[in-house]
């Protein structure tokens, strides 16, 4: 169990003395006792928060009261002390403890409440403390208050039935416990509200009708019954009646909230922050609960314990550590308190991980040493491994990815075939760190079991297996023990652990207080415990198993279910498991055996193995699934943004700007983690370089990458674990997975297809081209048969980047042997990346192989992607000079034969002397390609003459012509041609050919009757012969007459435009020069919003008017 408080006695009533204790009042560091005399006694406490606590005394009242003092109570903001006697209620100072006043309404009075609040004027809002006194008189309710040192006398409320306690739940409405029910009452309208449970709800109060029976609570109680009532924190309040409990609000609404079940209904109820305290006085004994959770956590036997006294204020952050009084007719205890950080790792040590983490949320974080959101993460974590072993993976998972625990903390629970290397688990079923299993040392502390609120085992746990959750029984074979003598039943083992001693305090005879298993207590230390020889079954508990290991037959269902099973094993078997700096503390677990368990096994020679092993089967596809679906996609979404869109890794603290990083360590300590690097250099050191292996960016990189390898690798292998059709879509997205995993496991189960595609997404393209070529050459196509064939190797290499090169040149040879044209869309498809490969590299690679794939590219090149370069534009004519010098079919050399004109007469980038010199003279087939050289070298005449005397075609010739004259004048003419114009050159062919060439004078009358008027008229009638008529060159006449009265008609018609748009301007002139506007006195700017004045103004074309400053800043 959980020590949280220990019993200090302080003050004893000798044996000499004629008086009891009856009441006692604790404020400040003054303890004051109410004797059964009607003495006061006045104490002060020193080093209250320490062991050695102790009391001086101060003061003796003798005549204080003439009977017996039953209540105590202290207005310390008014000064007064307030005391019940013989049904009496009086004030006294509290400086002097004289009497001041007798209130003579309260006679009879049985129970009464103070409080004190700051509180605003409804009219003025000024703020003041205002205490209140509440006597409960018989069936009345007496209320009086204090403000400002001024006695007020309040409103006297009748209730139903009699007043057995007062809670106040604020400062304006008070509890009342009744005979058989509870209300509350407004101190300001005297209002009276019933209390009652929730009729309908599946919680609280359905559980109170069914088991406890809350009709005796709403009024068929007994006379003898109680009526308890305590405020918690925050805004609930907690009833008692009975064995009943009801959980309220401050302003009487019952809350959904499950009961506490007390096993003896309690004399005395209160709240110490954060716990529940309750006081029996049959058991005597002094409880401590989880008010949220309702779990017993300590048992403090005190002898004839019978009151119990928490010092205001108890629900609040300041009572933290201030304790509280406990006390029997003869003697009174200090209740020291263990500090929070043990509390919290008794608890975890204990198992108790719910309890812990109720703890510390409820705590605030100024009380904790460590950081609380840490602390609380840390017991979180401890928890999810918890469910873990108890093949709760849903829950583990989820309370895993809340926390955001460190993946390598969460994968290393499975065995190697999910966790790889950092699994606990070794190939055999053992743990993989080297411990072994070994028999604990013997100890004199038994670990105290969970409990609820019962005091007994709680089955019923989170924290504990239950019978329907049993862990099941190892397959494997049985492991011999150690020893098959078992333990004595009368001799306890010397592995068997003892049960650790709470502290209390003395007795009333000799200092020593009775602890719940027979233990004494002196001086606040447990002495040894005496050796017993037998104890029932089910007084045993059986430690939690191991946070690292299932075992199924310790758990306490199981124990009670099968225990011959449970007990075969002569010798327990602990483990203990450390988790490096992940978790601060070191968890020891034991088995523990009875003599009872000891006989059973004497009776069974069957061994039984008892070691824990890794997940395997059904249960390790269920957990796999669970971490994967849960956790790891969890982390993995959250990792997301550290990468860019093409996968690369980025600085964490980019993402997590210097202003975010505390806001994100607070949100996600997995995110936080990636900033935690090494201490920067001193000022004096040389900063390390961006490449510097200690440079904190590459250290965060190299964080974060680790994380995303770890987390990606074990998602694929959970995938291929439990659902190997989601391998596909993992490796195809950007990942992290560890390459050698990914290889193998592939491998191992064929799935070839994804292992390319992941290949491809790690940049390992040789690996990659290697397995598609194997594949793809194969002569099994039943083997990776989408693999099969030279497609998707041209699908990989057109996807490589130029940086590739090597690569695409290495693999793709094979595929343009068997399929060019489909393996040629590496270098000319409709991609990029074909774009961006070196080309003259290319050019010689596919000309090694192939000449007519070198044309392909070229013409791709050169057509479609537009290239410019004269080596490109030269070697491509090159090739279809080589190409046409082959033996070719007359078809297939006559489709050569034109895209080589064609590509002559639209390119005017290659080196045109080098193609000539390349062009043969005396084959007809090369006569117009030499033309077409010619031309682009400006030698129109040398072109004009292949096409009059050599190839005889006067229509190409006149094409020729006409295309060099719209094109203009060529820069590369030569002098001699530099005046004459091309038609000019081809009429002195006709009528003035050279030697042994005829003179055609049908040609030449054509050229001139078409073309006339581009021919100078002087130089053309000198080549005309004198034999030829007049009537021939009409045409030639008419066509130049023509030309010339189009050129008058033209200029005429452009003159009269010209007069036209003059006669429009002066119009438009006209017109501006009339425009006006008109600036008055009131006159504003619209710019500026000043007035206009006698400013220089500006006129804007809109009509609008401006100061001149101001108008390059107008925009409309």
């Amino acid at each position: 169990m959980l020590n949280a408080f220990n019993a200090h006695s302080i003050f004893e009533v000798s044996a000499k003395d004629r008086f009891r204790i009856d009441s006692l009042l604790a404020y400040g560091d003054k303890l004051i006792l109410g004797l059964s005399t009607g003495t006061l006694k006045v104490y002060r406490v020193h080093s209250p928060d320490t062991p050695d606590v102790s009391l001086s005394h101060i003061q003796t009242i003798e005549t204080f009261s003439r009977r017996k003092i039953e209540v105590l109570a202290c207005i310390k903001e008014a000064g007064i002390l307030v005391s019940l006697s013989d049904t009496n209620v009086h004030i006294h100072d509290l400086n002097d403890f004289t009497l001041t006043e007798t209130l003579t309404k309260a006679r009879g009075a049985t129970v009464l409440a103070v409080t004190s609040n700051v509180e605003r004027d409804p009219e003025t809002q000024i703020p003041s403390i205002v205490s209140r006194l509440a006597i409960g008189v018989k069936r009345k309710v007496l209320l009086y208050s204090w403000a400002d040192g001024g006695f007020q006398e309040g409103k006297e409320v009748t209730l139903g039935g009699q007043v057995k306690s007062l809670t106040w739940a604020s400062g304006h409405k008070i509890v009342v416990g009744l005979t058989g029910s509870f209300v509350m009452v407004d101190v300001d309208t005297a209002s009276v509200e019933d209390i009652l449970p929730l009729e309908h709800a599946n919680g609280a109060a359905k559980v109170r009708d069914e088991k406890a029976g809350w009709g005796s609570y709403v009024g068929m109680g007994g006379w003898g019954s109680k009526s308890l009532s305590t405020r918690l924190s925050g805004d609930e309040l907690l009833l008692v009646r009975d064995s009943n409990t009801l959980f309220i609000n401050t302003e009487g609404k019952p809350l959904d909230r499950a009961p506490i079940q007390w096993p003896t209904p309690p004399d005395a109820i209160a709240y110490s922050y954060p716990y529940l305290i309750s006081l029996n006085t049959t058991k005597q004994q002094i409880e401590v609960r989880n008010p949220t959770t309702r779990t017993l956590l300590q048992n403090i036997n005190l002898p004839t314990v019978a009151y119990l006294h928490v010092p205001p204020p108890n629900v609040a952050l300041q009572h933290a550590g201030k304790l509280f009084f406990v006390a029997s007719p003869t003697q009174v205890w200090r209740m020291g308190s263990t500090d929070y950080e043990t509390q919290i790792n008794d608890l975890v040590e204990a198992g108790q991980l719910d309890e812990a983490i109720r703890l510390v949320e409820t705590l605030e974080s100024v009380l904790l040493k460590e950081n609380k959101e840490e602390r609380l993460r840390e017991v979180q974590m401890l928890k999810a491994q918890r469910l873990f072993q108890k093949h709760k993976y849903e829950e583990s998972m989820a309370l895993f990815a809340q926390v955001s625990a460190p993946p390598e903390r969460v994968v290393k629970l499975f065995p190697k075939e999910v966790a790889g290397d950092i699994s606990i688990w070794s190939d055999e079923g053992h743990e993989s760190d080297g411990e072994e299993a070994e028999e604990p040392a013997p100890t004199k502390e038994r670990e105290e079991e969970p409990t609820n609120e019962n005091g007994t085992k709680d089955d019923s746990n989170d924290d504990e297996p239950n019978e329907k959750e049993k862990t099941p029984e190892p397959k494997s074979p049985p492991r011999t023990p150690k020893s098959s003598k078992p333990p004595s039943p009368t001799t306890p083992s010397p592995t068997t652990p003892t049960r650790p001693r709470p502290k209390a305090g003395p007795s009333k005879s000799n200092g020593e207080a009775s602890q719940p298993n027979g233990e004494t207590v002196e001086n606040g230390e447990a002495s040894e415990p005496k050796p017993t020889d037998e104890k029932p079954l089910d007084t045993i508990a059986e430690d939690s198993p191991p946070l690292e290991k299932i075992r199924s037959n310790e758990t306490v269902p199981e124990l009670r279910r099968a225990p011959t099973e449970a007990f075969a094993a002569s010798k327990p078997v602990a483990f203990t498991r450390k988790y490096g700096g992940e978790t601060a503390s070191i968890f020891s677990f034991g088995t523990r055996r009875t003599a009872y368990a000891a006989s059973v096994a004497n009776n069974d020679n069957q061994p039984v193995d008892d070691t824990p092993r890794p997940l395997e089967g059904e249960e390790l596809k269920k957990a796999a699934q669970e971490l994967a679906r849960t956790y790891l996609n969890d982390v993995r979404r959250k990792l997301t943004k550290y990468f860019d869109p093409e996968g690369n890794p980025v600085d964490p603290l980019t993402i997590l700007s210097p202003g975010s990083v505390h806001e994100a360590s607070m949100k996600d300590p997995l995110e936080s983690s990636f900033l935690a690097i090494e201490e920067a250099p001193s000022s004096g050191a040389v900063p390390p370089s961006p490449t510097s292996p200690i440079n904190p960016a590459v250290e965060r990189v190299e964080k974060l990458m680790e994380t995303c390898r770890l987390v990606d690798t074990t998602l694929f292998r959970c995938y291929m674990l439990i659902r190997p059709a989601l391998v596909g879509p993992l490796v195809r997205l950007p990942n992290q997975c560890d390459p050698d995993v990914v290889s193998q496991k592939l491998r191992e189960q064929g799935k070839f297809d994804d292992l390319v595609y992941f290949l491809e997404r790690k940049k390992l393209h040789r690996e990659a081209l290697e397995l598609l070529r194997f594949f793809g050459q194969a002569e099994d196509m039943n083997k990776a048969p989408s693999l099969h064939g030279p497609q998707r190797t041209i699908t990989y290499l057109e996807r490589l980047k130029s940086d590739h090169i090597d690569l695409i040149f290495e693999f793709s040879t094979w595929p343009l042997k068997v399929e060019p044209k489909d393996a040629m869309e590496v270098f000319v498809g409709d991609t990029g990346n074909s774009e961006s490969l070196p080309r003259p590299a290319v050019l010689d690679y596919l000309e090694k192989q192939n000449q007519d794939l070198a044309i392909q590219y070229l013409e791709h090149i050169v057509t479609e992607l537009q290239d410019m370069t004269p080596e490109f534009h030269t070697r491509l004519a090159g090739l279809y000079l080589t190409v046409l010098g082959k033996d070719n079919t007359p078809l297939t050399k006559a489709s050569w034969q034109s895209r080589f004109l064609k590509f002559l007469e639209t390119s005017d980038q290659y080196r045109a002397e080098k193609v000539l010199s390349w062009l043969p003279r005396d084959a007809p087939e090369f006569y117009e390609c030499r033309a077409i050289v010619l031309s682009k070298m400006g030698r129109h005449k040398a072109a004009l003459e292949i096409y009059v005397f050599k190839l005889g075609d006067h229509e190409k010739a006149e094409e020729y012509c006409r295309r060099v004259h719209l094109a203009g004048p060529s820069n590369t003419e030569v002098a001699t041609e530099s005046a004459e114009t091309v038609y000019h050159t081809l009429l002195s062919l006709y009528l003035q050919p050279p030697v042994p060439q005829a003179q055609q004078l049908e040609p030449a009358l054509r050229i001139l009757s078409r073309h006339g008027a581009r021919l100078k008229a002087s130089e053309a009638l000198k080549l005309v012969p004198e034999n030829v008529r007049v009537k021939d060159l009409e045409s030639y006449f008419e066509s130049r007459i023509r030309a010339a009265n189009a050129t008058v008609t033209e200029n005429r018609i452009i003159a009269a435009l010209r007069k036209s748009h003059i006669v429009d301007v002066q119009e438009q002139l006209l017109d501006a020069r009339n425009s006006h506007v008109t600036v008055g006195e009131e006159s504003v700017c619209p710019v500026c919003h000043k007035r206009l004045g006698l400013s220089v103004i500006w006129r804007l074309p809109t009509g609008q008017v401006v100061h001149y400053g101001c108008a390059k800043k107008a925009t409309f």
